[in-house]
């Protein structure tokens, strides 16, 4: 264990702009000698040189200090940063996906998030800063109504396939309070289009690092956007794979709103804190006993 923290230690020091730093090295697989590669895990094995390749995620001081300065206000200590589809990935995938292959898109508010697992280790992540929002932006921008009307009609109307949508029309009211007609197929029309723009750069950004007919497991998907109806069909129209819609599990619970797709991250970074408590507790200078006690309950409530 102790070589294994030391060779990913040692992968850190790099160039990096001054406003940027490290926030994870993630192994993809390590090699001993010359005589073995492409290994998950080298626990147990003798040799004289380990290496490993490694996937780095940086991030931004500036972002992170603003966080750090919201969460001040409401005196909410911040512990640790996580990449989201990483910390998703943790309530969304199992084992076997992880290591045949699966690509896990997460269409959050702001951005959609993508992170390519092949071999037990995280081989690409990619942010494309598109999601929800500018669905929404999209519907109030082209039937000229307001924000809030434009994101109800999404969530109860919207489709992501125009020939799947019913051609019926419903009533909205207008930026100046008069009601309006909206063809419920023209509405599918202009979140097709979005969703088609922002699959598609996804696509493009995958197969610049990996064949898609190489993961086992296809493509899952999560985040608020899954629950867009017909998602599933418009990305195996253009990814050509599976599609799964990923839901959290792993967990317990008597109230069954948290197994939805918009609560992946939330739920995973519990996951992730409670299988890098070490990690994590390591930067903690207060309060140590009160955190392990945290992470201690933690782990009965997953176990």
């Amino acid at each position: 264990e102790d070589d294994k923290k030391r060779v990913l230690q040692s992968a850190k020091p790099v160039n990096l702009p001054l406003d940027r730093r490290i926030l994870h090295v993630l192994s993809q697989h390590y090699k001993v000698d010359d005589r073995q590669e492409n290994i998950v895990d080298p626990l147990g094995l003798t040799g004289n040189r380990l290496e490993a390749n490694v996937h780095y995620v940086t991030s931004s001081k500036k972002t992170e200090n603003d966080f750090i300065t919201c969460f001040n206000e409401l005196d909410i200590d911040i512990n640790g940063f996580v990449l989201e589809p990483l910390a998703s990935s943790y309530s969304i995938l199992n084992n076997d996906e992880k290591e045949l292959g699966t690509i896990m898109i997460d269409i959050g508010g702001g951005t959609t998030d993508v992170v390519i697992w092949k071999n037990g280790g995280i081989k690409h992540t990619y942010i494309v800063p598109k999601g929800g929002q500018i669905l929404t932006r999209d519907i109030a921008t082209v039937f000229k109504c307001s924000i809030s009307a434009a994101e109800r009609l999404k969530i109860k109307y919207g489709c992501a396939v125009e020939g799947l949508a019913k051609d019926e029309n419903v009533i909205v009211k207008s930026r100046d309070g008069i009601d309006k007609e909206i063809n419920l197929q023209v509405l599918s029309k202009v979140i097709q289009d979005r969703m088609v723009e922002i699959l598609r750069e996804v696509k493009f950004e995958i197969e610049k690092h990996i064949s898609i007919n190489q993961l086992s497991f296809g493509i899952v998907i999560t985040g608020g956007g899954a629950k867009l109806c017909n998602i599933s069909e418009i990305a195996e129209n253009i990814f050509k794979t599976n599609i799964r819609i990923g839901s959290p599990s792993k967990i317990d619970s008597i109230n069954n709103r948290i197994f939805n797709p918009r609560y992946s991250t939330s739920i995973g970074l519990i996951h992730y804190a409670a299988d890098n408590k070490d990690r994590i507790s390591n930067s903690i200078h207060k309060n140590s006993n009160i955190f392990q006690v945290f992470f201690r309950n933690i782990k009965d409530l997953f176990n």
